[in-house]
C-alpha cells in the first residue's frame, strides 16, 4: 500500500512529501516483485511435496494390496520394483547425497534405477499415473466434503463435480479475504492520520488558547492594579485627614493650656 503522506506534510514541505512518496512507491514495487517470485517458488514446492506424499501413499496401499493377496504376482512385482525406483529417485535429488556410502555412490544408484525400470511394462508405467489420479481425486472429494461440511457417500458425480471447481471457489473467497484485508488496512491509516490531524489541529488549539489566556491576564492585571491603586489613595486621603484632625488637636490643646 502506498504512503499517505499527512496533509500538512504536503502543505508545508511539498519537496520531502515527493520523496516520501517516491520512496514508499520503489519500497512497494520490490516488495510485490519478491512477494509474486516467493509465490511461485511456493507453488513448484507445493506440487511436487504433493506428488511426492501421494505416490508414498499409494506405495503403500499397494504393499496393503499385496500383503492381502489382492493384486497379480506381475502387479506386486512391478510395485516393489517402483518403490525401489522411486525411493532412489528421491536420494539422487537430494544434495546432501554426494559421498560414497558403503560403496554406494550417485552413478551406481542411477544405473541400479535405470536397470530396474527396464522390466517394467508400458501398462504398469500407465498404472502409476492413473493410481495417482484416482488417488488425488479421493482426496480432493474429501477435502470437498470437509470443505462444504457435506457427507456426498451417495452423491459421487456432484461431488467431482464439485471437487474440481473447489480451487477456483477457494481462490474467489481468498482474494475477496485479501482484498476486504487491504480495505481494514486502509481504514485502519486513516484513522491514524484522522488522529494525527485531530491532536495537530488540538494542539493549534491549545495554543490560541494559551495567547488569549495570556492577554485576558495582561487586561486583567491592568484593572487590578488601577483597583489597588485606587485604594491604596483613598487609604493614604484617610490617613492625611486623621494627620490632620490629630494636629487640630494638638493645637487646641497648646492654646487652652
Amino acid at each position: 500500500m502506498p504512503l499517505s503522506v499527512p496533509y500538512d506534510i504536503k502543505l508545508r514541505y511539498p519537496n520531502l512529501a515527493n520523496v516520501l512518496q517516491q520512496v514508499a512507491a520503489k519500497k512497494e514495487k520490490d516488495l510485490q516483485f519478491d512477494k509474486s517470485e516467493h509465490e511461485e517458488e511456493k507453488k513448484r514446492w507445493l506440487k511436487y511435496e504433493t506428488i511426492y506424499q501421494s505416490i508414498l501413499q499409494i506405495i503403500k496401499m499397494k504393499w496393503e494390496g499385496i500383503l492381502k493377496g489382492n493384486l497379480t504376482p506381475q502387479q506386486s512385482e512391478f510395485w516393489k520394483s517402483y518403490e525401489k525406483v522411486f525411493l532412489s529417485s528421491a536420494f539422487l535429488s537430494s544434495s546432501e547425497f554426494n559421498e560414497t556410502i558403503l560403496g554406494v555412490n550417485r552413478k551406481s544408484v542411477k544405473n541400479f534405477s535405470a536397470h530396474e525400470q527396464e522390466s517394467w511394462d508400458n501398462k504398469f508405467k500407465d498404472e502409476v499415473e492413473s493410481s495417482l489420479s484416482e488417488y488425488l481425486v479421493k482426496i480432493c472429494m474429501k477435502l470437498t466434503e470437509y470443505y462444504d461440511g457435506i457427507d456426498y457417500t451417495h452423491q459421487e458425480k456432484m461431488c467431482r463435480s464439485r471437487a474440481v471447481h473447489l480451487h477456483e471457489i477457494i481462490q474467489n473467497e481468498r482474494d475477496n479475504l485479501c482484498e476486504k484485508t487491504e480495505e481494514v488496512k486502509e481504514a485502519e491509516e486513516e484513522i491514524v492520520n484522522n488522529f494525527i490531524s485531530n491532536m495537530q489541529i488540538l494542539m493549534i488549539c491549545s495554543e490560541l488558547l494559551e495567547k488569549m489566556m495570556a492577554k485576558y491576564q495582561l487586561k486583567l492585571q491592568k484593572k487590578k492594579d488601577e483597583t489597588e491603586i485606587k485604594k491604596l489613595h483613598n487609604n493614604v486621603q484617610m490617613i492625611a485627614m486623621k494627620a490632620k484632625l490629630v494636629y487640630h488637636f494638638f493645637l487646641v490643646c497648646v492654646l487652652i493650656h
